[in-house]
């Protein structure tokens, strides 16, 4: 709304958390900048040394307020609102806010007071359970009240103060909402913004129902007009002002609507200045309208008066303008406040349209520029209510953090500081004056800091209360703050109290009421004389529910007619609810004020010098001071009004001038010089010479001449300057010769009146010479011949002289155009043609040409001197040329015959089948066309003769050779070359025909229903193939025939018996027939399969079907599926189908028995028959493992392997025959083993051989072998490595017993031990024939077991031998093992092992190394020996060493006997421990064996 609007709504955004509740007194918590306020006044009131002046008593009243609280209402924002007179309703919305004043709203109460806030009820009841009311808007007459509800999107409306509503949804969001204040407009206009969705609504009947009259929609407003405007002065008081988003720029346009708001009607809603362009702001002030532009277009304020287009602005200083904002429009004149940058903000003043403004305060203070940006600019400027042309603000200073505050009389004209009081809150001199201390006081920008701003009233005539201090300099310090007070318009003040207060004027100013905020009270200052004198009264009765409130604002009606204000804020404890004292002054029965008390006063009387201001001497009444008594309600204050004679202060300082301090005359500003001639100074003419001052906007004083002389601006004549900025313009910019051309001057500066002008036209012709530039400026003139000519124009006066120089080309006329190129064509071929003109004069200054070509068939028009084109279709077109230039244009026309190519055309064969030298004749058909022209006909026949090109399509042609022929035939005309071709069939003679397969005296065999197939076998007269197409005419002889094209039919007796076939073969220019004969019989249903049962890997092997009854027949038609299983594999078996495989053949390539199956398959049957069949491997080789020296009476065992011939060891039946000298054995063996084997047993020494036989269905192989049988004479056997064998370790593959604990029972081992398989490693003596054997073998006891392994020297690479054990054995409880090698010489060595046994109950572990056979014994006869042939094998001696993992450990243990050259049981030895180290003793398990016990 507007400012007597805004003036009397309070908005309290209270955070309920900061207050500390302690014992009776809140400690208030320091703001910023702010002092903690001190708790000196106690709960009882004010001490008496507080009171200044004698307080007028009133004793017989006790107190003055009424209290009220909202009870449950903790609300943090409340927003109080007075009806005026003659209502006593007030409003209070209370409501939950987050995140600031304006933040979201979660829930809201109703408050409402219709006794001056005696009583308050809460009506939130009266609207909807969900609504949640987050402001409400008041109408210009303060009857209709609007709530917004954003979470629902309503209005709430009323229009009874309260006492009803109505509910209105919304189709928007109404972010804005605004009624018209204008004068003459009506009440219930709504205007509404979303600025979500940037549309704009108006409604005319309070929200009930809307008109969309804008979309995305930047800023809008209402017009407003004042109350002595009308609307022929200014505008439709219904008009809305707003800007919409041009979307090519990203800014605005402003729009005017006017009632009856329809947006699709122009007339109603239309942009406002269409030349004024995109803006970035909008907004609208009483007569005037302001719009910014983008900076970068220089000075960016732009002004419309009295709806007028928009004018830029001018500002004085030069400086950058980055934002406005206006401080007052409502007298005539804008003030306004300009951000130039961070540290500088100014004031200036406008003369009456608002226009050029003059530097009238700099550096005022204000807010950041991140404030301005968004619209919340706050800077500290006042407007005194109620006196013309008064403002206070605070001033930017050296030294002062908030500024100094000074005072303008005039409207700004002269500023100065704020008068001191004389004495302050207690009596004390303040000794305050200027320049050094005067009075400063808070304006808006110190709201942050929790002071009230400055109070005046337009109802209070020359009453103003603030805040502020004394000093240099404005503070912020609470201790320091004091409250002020001025009765006759801020030219004198009193200091009333110390510390922050809250006040109002009540009854037109008779009444000044404060009270102390942000601390808790009792009691309420006021005066009713002007402040003379002070009273103090507590709010609170005897019977009031409350001691103290914490005061946050006081409010008093729109008017300031009552007696009545609301003291609204928080109790101390325990409640943090609402609490509301209406102060009513009206129970101190004050009395009426009468004419006694009242007297004039006029502003000025005042101030030293000055009678008048704004050029009115204003008288108003106003009570005397000292006296008290109230105006009453139907109080209305007189003012008269008389003019004074203009002086100093009715002016201002001119545009482009300041004054460098207050009392210094206005000088022009830096650069500017004002006796500049203006740029658009003419001759005849007077300019204005500006003293540098100008009447103030809106005074009204009266100018003598003696002012006049001092202050208006002075004229002077216009120079006559030279003449400048000439040049020449014409009617047409081209132009032909012999043409009348009009040629104008133009003269942009210099004098015109007293001007010779002469014309010189360059073509020979008379110069033209005139006087003024009004009769010489505007010429015509004609050019006879073409060419270029140069114009030249001379102006001459007393100042000087100017020239200006035009050169214009005359062009010639074309008078004939001509066309070059073919006049014949070809469809979709491109022409060339080439256009050439001549013109008039014969000269080249034709210009440029444009030729323009039409061809006729549809296309569009080329341009170009040579242009190429292709027809799409024949015809016999006309082709027009037209050139042009800028004075005249010829156009010719040629005609082109386009042909057409050959469509459609066709070769006709006649006949298309002939025999040999039989005529032929060929003819062309084609589509018919008129634009073909001459044809020439071309024809190739195919068999290498043609014809020569001629007219003729007809011809004729013998061909002498039966076969397929294309004839071809080339058609040429000018648009080509086609050709077509046709196929021309010479078939040979059927000289006869037979059916295959069937002689023609000998039946042809054949099974009833069973499938046959005749095939017919033609022979021609030429012999080729060129006889086909033929027709195949059957006759079956059984009443059944068949005809067909193709050779072969397929066809069943269903009859048995002999018959007659007959076969007729015919083409178009022959025919041939066979006969024959065909037996049917029945077919066969059972027959068996011959073949080998037994055959050998890799044989060919067929197998025959044969019929088992003799009268039956296999048919010839007979599918035969062959399949073959192998038995032991279970594969998916291999099957063959056909119909010649009565007979099959196959290799086997696996051995195993085999089912061979048939299945035949015929028309009327089938049968199945099978067959075995045993695969067998050829026996290819057979080696045998054997000693080849052998003792008397010892057994000799032969190891034979058998191999087939692809080398891999022979597992299948076999028969194997070892035959000896006294010996022979057959075995047989369903599977052979990879290895058998057979003893032998010789009594007799002596040379053997053996013979052995293995055969088996499919093969048989020999071996034979020799051996040695001899005699011994030793007792023992060797126990030491022989001299040809060293075997360096016993190398396990694997621990040599499981890793497992053994249990005893009743002293037995009753669990299995596993010997894994390993291996012996030795070397082979250099002396060791190739072929020699060795043996090795195993034998466990106590049950005995033997393996036996053969080795062949020749197996052994690199002279190493390696035998290896190479299955794993399990053994129930061995006593031990005995490894033995034995070499051809009979020489051995051998290797004794006990296991070692874990148990529960012992853990002790056992090695023992036996040497030979027989423990003990077998050591002592081979010391014996040892000693007798120490000679004969002292030299064979070697080592035997046992290397044994022991179970749990890794490290091992080594044992060794060493020969005569070691130190048996000798020291151990220095060097690293090796296979070869000797050791003393060994502790296994703390179990020690000693070289005595080995």
């Amino acid at each position: 709304g507007d400012s007597r609007n805004m003036a009397n709504v309070m908005y309290v955004f209270l955070l309920l958390v900061c207050l500390l509740l302690t014992e009776g007194r809140i400690s208030v918590p320091e703001l910023k900048g702010i002092e903690p306020l001190p708790l000196e006044i106690p709960l009882g009131g004010l001490p008496l040394s507080l009171i200044r002046n004698k307080r007028q008593q009133f004793s017989n009243v006790s107190h003055i307020g009424v209290t009220t609280r909202l009870h449950h209402d903790n609300h943090n924002v409340a927003v109080v609102h007075w009806s005026g007179f003659p209502s006593r309703n007030i409003f209070i919305l209370t409501k939950r806010v987050s995140g600031g004043l304006y933040g979201p709203t979660s829930e809201s109460f109703l408050w409402r007071s219709t006794d001056y806030g005696a009583t308050f009820v809460n009506e939130t009841a009266k609207f909807p359970s969900d609504a949640v009311a987050h402001w409400y808007y008041i109408s210009k007459d303060n009857v209709q009240i609007i709530f917004k509800d954003l979470v629902n999107n309503r209005f709430y409306v009323t229009t009874d103060e309260g006492e009803n509503y109505s509910v209105y949804n919304l189709g928007f969001s109404p972010s804005i909402v605004r009624f018209s204040y204008s004068a003459g407009s009506d009440a219930h206009y709504v205007l509404s913004q979303d600025t979500d969705a940037e549309k704009l609504f108006v409604s005319t009947d309070l929200g009930h129902s809307w008109f969309h009259i804008g979309s995305e929609v930047g800023t809008a407003s209402w017009t407003y007009l004042k109350e002595d405007q009308t609307v022929d002065d200014l505008d439709d008081p219904s008009a809305i002002y707003f800007t919409t988003r041009n979307h090519s720029t990203g800014q605005y346009r402003v729009m005017k609507a006017r009632f009856p708001y329809q947006i699709n009607n122009t007339d109603d809603v239309m942009e406002f200045d269409t030349n004024l362009g995109d803006v970035l702001h909008f907004e609208a002030s009483y007569e005037y309208l302001f719009a910014v532009k983008d900076v970068l277009q220089g000075s960016p304020l732009f002004v419309s008066y009295k709806r007028r287009p928009f004018v830029q602005a001018r500002f004085p200083l030069g400086l950058e303008e980055r934002h406005y904002s206006v401080v007052d429009a409502s007298e005539g004149q804008v003030f306004i406040a300009v951000y130039h940058n961070s540290n500088y903000t100014n004031l200036y003043l406008s003369e009456e349209e608002g226009l050029y403004y003059s530097l009238t305060l700099e550096d005022v203070i204000t807010n950041g520029e991140a404030n301005w940006n968004v619209g919340s600019e706050v800077f500290d400027v006042h407007v005194v209510e109620g006196i013309k042309g008064t403002y206070i603000a605070n001033i930017d200073t050296e030294g002062g953090a908030y500024g100094a505050t000074v005072i303008s009389f005039d409207k700004g004209a002269e500023w100065v500081p704020v008068t001191a009081p004389t004495l302050d809150f207690s009596g004390q001199p303040l000794n305050c004056f200027p320049p050094d201390c005067s009075l400063h006081l808070h304006i808006d920008s110190s709201s942050v800091y929790g002071f009230s701003t400055i109070l005046s009233k337009k109802s209070a005539v020359g009453l103003i209360m603030a805040q502020g201090n004394i000093g240099k300099f404005l503070r912020v310090g609470a201790s320091q703050t004091r409250l002020y007070f001025s009765h006759n318009g801020g030219f004198s003040w009193q200091e009333l109290f110390r510390y922050s207060y809250t006040f109002q004027f009540l009854d037109a100013g008779s009444i000044v009421a404060a009270v102390r905020k942000y601390t808790p009270t009792s009691v309420v200052e006021f005066s009713c004389d002007e402040g003379v004198t002070w009273n103090t009264y507590n709010m609170f009765g005897a019977t009031s529910n409350a001691s103290q409130i914490l005061v946050v604002g006081m409010l008093t009606e729109i008017g300031e007619k009552a007696v009545h204000a609301t003291a609204f804020g928080l109790e101390q404890y325990p409640f943090k609810e609402w609490l509301l004292v209406d102060l009513d002054f009206s129970v101190l029965n004050i009395p009426q004020c009468n004419a006694s008390n009242y007297t004039t006063w006029v502003p000025t009387d005042e101030r030293l010098g000055q009678r008048c201001l704004l050029g009115e001497r204003v008288v108003y009444e106003k009570r005397i001071s000292g006296q008290c008594c109230i105006n009453g309600p139907q109080y209305e204050r007189p003012i008269n009004t008389t003019l004074c004679e203009c002086a100093i202060e009715d002016f201002e300082c001119d545009f482009n001038f300041e004054r460098i301090d207050i009392d210094s005359p206005c000088v022009p500003v830096r650069d500017y010089d004002p006796y500049a001639v203006p740029t658009q100074c003419h001759e005849g003419t007077f300019y204005n010479v500006s003293s540098g001052y100008r009447r103030i906007a809106g005074d009204k004083c009266i100018i003598s001449q003696e002012e006049n002389d001092y202050f208006l601006p002075q004229q002077r004549r216009c120079p006559i300057a030279a003449p400048e900025a000439l040049y020449i313009v014409q009617d047409t910019t081209h132009f032909g010769a012999n043409k009348s051309v009009l040629f104008e001057l133009f003269q942009l500066a210099g004098g015109k009146l007293l001007t010779l002008y002469m014309w010189e036209w360059g073509d020979n012709t008379s110069n033209l010479v005139m006087t003024s530039y009004n009769v010489s400026r505007s010429q015509k003139h004609v050019f006879a011949i073409p060419g270029v000519y140069t114009i030249v124009v001379t102006a001459t006066n007393d100042g000087g002289f100017a020239s200006v120089s035009k050169t214009v080309t005359v062009l010639d006329y074309i008078s004939k155009v001509t066309i070059n190129g073919p006049q014949v064509g070809v469809v979709y071929t491109k022409i060339s043609y080439a256009a050439q003109i001549v013109s008039l004069f014969q000269t080249n200054y034709t210009g440029d040409i444009v030729y323009s070509w039409n061809f006729n068939d549809g296309s569009e028009t080329v341009a170009g001197s040579a242009v190429s084109h292709t027809f799409s279709s024949p015809n016999n077109y006309m082709i027009t040329c037209t050139a042009s230039n800028s004075v005249g244009s010829k156009t010719t026309s040629i005609y082109v015959l386009i042909e057409d190519i050959i469509h459609d055309a066709q070769l006709v064969v006649d006949p298309p089948v002939a025999t040999a030298n039989q005529l032929v004749g060929f003819s062309v058909t084609m589509k018919e066309s008129d634009y073909y022209g001459t044809i020439l006909y071309s024809f190739i026949y195919g068999d290498g003769s043609v014809t020569n090109p001629g007219t003729l399509d007809t011809a004729s042609h013998n061909y002498t050779v039966p076969g397929y022929y294309m004839a071809t035939v080339s058609l040429e005309n000018l648009a080509g070359v086609i050709t077509v071709s046709n196929a021309v069939y010479i078939q040979d003679v059927i000289l006869r025909v037979i059916i295959k397969s069937l002689a023609p005296n000998i039946p042809l065999l054949a099974i009833v229903n069973g499938g046959l197939v005749f095939t017919a076998v033609v022979t021609s007269s030429a012999g080729t193939n060129y006889y086909y197409p033929v027709t195949y005419h059957w006759d079956f002889g059984d009443g059944n025939i068949a005809i067909a094209d193709n050779p072969s039919v397929s066809f069943s007796y269903t009859k048995a018996g002999t018959w007659n076939i007959t076969l007729t073969a015919s083409n178009n220019v022959s025919s041939a027939t066979f006969t024959g004969q065909v037996h049917a019989s029945k077919a066969v249903s059972h027959v068996n399969i011959n073949g080998p049962s037994i055959v050998s890997v890799g044989t060919n092997v067929t197998f025959y079907i044969y019929v088992l009854n003799v009268d039956e027949v296999l048919p010839s038609s007979t599918m035969y599926t062959w399949s073959i299983t192998h038995h032991a594999s279970g594969a998916v078996p291999v099957t063959t189908t056909g119909t010649n495989l009565a007979r099959y053949s196959t290799v086997f390539s696996t051995t195993g028995t085999y089912e061979v199956v048939v299945l035949g398959q015929y028309t009327t049957g089938s049968f199945t028959a099978s067959f075995t069949i045993i695969v067998r491997s050829v026996i290819g080789r057979i080696d045998v493992d054997y000693y080849p020296v052998v003792e008397i009476n010892k057994q000799e065992m032969l190891s034979v392997h058998l191999f087939d011939t692809q080398g891999s060891s022979y597992g299948e039946s076999v028969n194997l025959m070892i035959a000896a000298k006294n010996q022979s054995d057959v075995l047989h063996f369903e599977s052979a083993p990879p290895k058998i084997s057979y003893h032998l047993l010789y009594q007799i020494t002596d040379d053997y051989t053996v013979l052995i036989t293995a055969s088996n269905e499919v093969s048989t192989m020999n071996k034979s072998i020799s051996f040695k049988v001899v005699s011994t004479n030793a007792s023992v056997i060797l126990l030491f490595n022989t001299t040809r064998l060293k075997f360096a370790n016993a190398d396990y593959k694997s621990s040599l017993w499981t890793d497992q604990f053994v249990t005893i029972v009743d002293q037995q081992i009753t669990t299995d031990l596993h010997l894994p398989a390993w291996q012996l490693v030795g070397t082979v003596d250099s002396s060791i024939a190739d072929d020699e054997y060795f043996r090795i073998q195993l034998d466990v006891l106590p049950r005995m077991m033997q393996e036996v392994e053969y080795k062949k020297a020749t197996d052994i690479g690199n002279r190493l031998i390696e035998l290896v054990l190479s299955e794993d054995y399990h053994f129930m409880s061995p006593e031990h093992v005995t490894l033995t090698v034995t070499d051809a010489m009979l020489q051995k060595a051998i290797v004794i092992v006990e296991p070692i046994y874990h148990t529960k109950e012992k853990s002790n572990s056992k090695l023992a190394v036996e040497l030979g056979v027989g423990g003990g014994i077998a050591l002592l006869v081979a010391i014996t020996l040892c000693i007798v042939g120490i000679a004969y094998y002292r030299r064979k001696f070697r080592h035997l060493e046992v290397q044994y993992s022991r179970l749990r450990q890794s490290d091992p243990v080594h044992f060794k006997v060493g020969d005569e050259d070691d130190n048996s049981c000798g020291e151990p030895s220095t060097s690293s421990p090796s296979p070869d180290v000797g050791m003393t003793s060994v502790d296994v398990d703390n179990n020690t064996i000693a070289c005595d016990e080995l």
